[in-house]
């Protein structure tokens, strides 16, 4: 009687066992995170011979997790996977209200939410990025999280701004007036107008000056 209760307890126990290592591996992975949940999904049949294979990468899509692990049996093993299905939170910036195209972002726009982000599509921006820099691309709205996928820097110089272009010749520097007849960001390259209304593109160096490369 005493053997088959010691034998019942090392079968219940050891699923258990078993989840504390996918815990305390799982806590490495991801600690990146402000915190996590997980339950796991699939797991080989025999958890007693399992041990975790530290040699091969952690995969991680979505809000699925593939834990490499190895089976061992004597001198032989077998090697596999157990999938875990994740909540990952962590304090990333939400929109306080609606905020248009083209809208350059402020600080009363957005707020800090502790939020599960492990299905959002995009780079979540998080509570170390400012992005007070920036400006949308398209629609946010309230409640979303802000993805840098919808933002784009801010242009330093607008479609019809007054800008000094140079050209290069040889040891010559040569230095026109001209029109920007796009916006751009540093290092763009855009189109651009001389007085003459000759067209030519240039690269952006700052908000007032443009060099042209052709």
């Amino acid at each position: 009687m005493l053997n088959l209760l010691l034998i019942l307890l090392i079968t219940v126990s050891s699923p258990e066992q078993f989840r504390d290592k996918i815990e305390v591996y799982l806590d490495q992975k991801l600690a990146g995170f402000q915190k996590y949940e997980f339950e796991i999904s699939y797991t080989p049949k025999e958890t007693e011979n399992l041990v975790i294979d530290n040699d091969r990468d952690f995969k991680l899509s979505s809000d699925v997790a593939f834990i490499p692990v190895k089976s061992v049996k004597g001198k032989s093993s077998s090697l596999s996977f157990v999938t875990v299905k994740l909540k990952l939170y962590d304090n990333v910036l939400s929109a306080k209200r609606n905020i248009n195209k083209k809208m350059i972002l402020t600080e009363e726009d957005i707020e800090i939410k502790l939020i599960d982000i492990a299905k959002i599509r995009g780079t979540a921006l998080t509570e170390n990025d400012n992005p007070i820099f920036f400006r949308t691309k398209s629609l946010i709205k309230k409640g979303d999280v802000i993805i840098s996928e919808l933002l784009e820097k801010i242009p330093v110089i607008q479609n019809g701004d007054l800008i000094s272009a140079y050209a290069q010749h040889g040891n010559v520097l040569v230095s026109i007036d001209a029109i920007a007849r796009q916006e751009g960001c540093v290092d763009d390259i855009i189109r651009i107008a001389s007085k003459d209304k000759k067209l030519f593109k240039a690269k952006i160096i700052d908000s007032k000056n443009v060099s042209i490369i052709e």
